[in-house]
């Protein structure tokens, strides 16, 4: 059965699944880019949505612990069948709250790391002087848009493609552009 077989899959047992700090730098604020405040900001928003994810998770995680011990203390005299169906269900719906916290918490760390590392100069922006930069980044980003558009156009792929590779370091976007010269000369 695939159950079993996924339940004996190490990787999905020993990894810690969320987004990857390669992922959060470069892809989390694509749409920011063109103003270092806002995409400060936009990491502040994704921080602030995890931190009460967290927050949540952690009070069912308490709410299913409190259901087991209420199950096996003060129901030690249920029918077999409760017994056997009951307690496996709520054990299994608290690992999967508790992998859930895990990968969150480790999306978390990573946002924060990067916030704490990449944007210290941001640190002590106040929410006012941040908006005193909007219609720049309004600018910026329409501007980019445009030319996002224009070269999707030239180069026969959408927005979307160009986006994602703008978003890339420039060495990685290196490694694509010769991929795809090499698929061009036949290789």
């Amino acid at each position: 059965m695939i159950l079993d077989e996924l339940e004996n899959f190490k990787p999905l047992n020993n990894f810690t699944f969320g987004h990857t700090p390669f992922q959060i730098e470069h892809f989390k604020t694509t749409a920011q880019k063109g103003s270092r405040h806002f995409e400060y900001l936009h990491h502040l928003v994704q921080l602030k949505s995890l931190y009460k994810s967290l927050k949540e998770i952690c009070l069912d995680i308490d709410d299913l612990k409190n259901d087991i011990v209420e199950h096996e203390v003060f129901f030690p005299f249920w029918t077999r069948r409760c017994r056997r169906r009951k307690l496996p269900r709520l054990r299994h719906r608290l690992s999967l709250v508790e992998d859930s916290y895990r990968e969150k918490k480790l999306e978390a760390t990573r946002t924060f790391e990067l916030i704490k590392t990449k944007f210290q100069d941001c640190l002590g922006l106040s929410e006012e002087e941040i908006l005193a930069s909007e219609t720049q980044y309004w600018v910026n980003r329409l501007v980019r848009q445009v030319k996002t558009n224009q070269l999707a156009l030239k180069l026969g792929c959408t927005p979307g493609d160009v986006n994602a590779l703008q978003a890339l370091p420039e060495e990685a976007q290196k490694l694509i552009f010769n991929e795809l010269l090499a698929i061009g000369d036949g290789r």
